[in-house]
């Protein structure tokens, strides 16, 4: 698993450099950023006020399942700001920014797919809530640790 608090930590010393993110389409008030890191295209979508990123999730293009499009989803708040519905808030917009933008591209259903390590309950409840009741536990391939594997197929 990568964790995403490092990416948004990254992340956030761009915007202090003044890294160009641009307003979402479909909510405004959200701010993106688009690369394609190793070739593979990504989404880094963030709530950000007065150059602080209060929520943050990144989205890259993954391996289709059943023929779809597929997502891996990652997101992290910052301590000072969990316990506020963030998280919830960035998940639901993110998702449904990708809705827009892909429906724009001709694709109407996609999966999203989030990998949660056993120790992280409030991302466990967040991709539960957001993503799929049901979850399968499975070992990370990129730490080897244990994890929760979520999926959603969005319409």
């Amino acid at each position: 698993m990568v964790n995403p608090m490092n990416a948004l930590m990254s992340l956030q010393t761009e915007i202090f450099n003044g890294i160009p993110l641009r307003s979402c389409a479909a909510h405004p008030s959200l701010k993106m950023f688009y690369d394609q890191p190793n070739g593979r295209p990504r989404f880094t979508f963030a709530k950000v006020e007065s150059q602080l990123i209060k929520a943050f999730a990144v989205v890259a293009i993954t391996e289709t399942i059943q023929s779809l499009p597929c997502v891996n989803l990652g997101y992290a708040v910052p301590p000072e700001y969990r316990q506020q519905g963030l998280g919830t808030e960035i998940v639901k917009l993110s998702i449904n920014e990708l809705k827009a933008e892909f429906k724009r591209n001709g694709v109407n259903e996609f999966y999203v797919e989030a990998v949660v390590g056993v120790q992280n309950i409030a991302s466990q409840r967040l991709a539960a809530k957001l993503l799929s009741a049901n979850f399968e536990k499975i070992k990370d391939d990129v730490s080897g640790e244990d994890a929760y594997y979520y999926c959603l197929k969005v319409q």
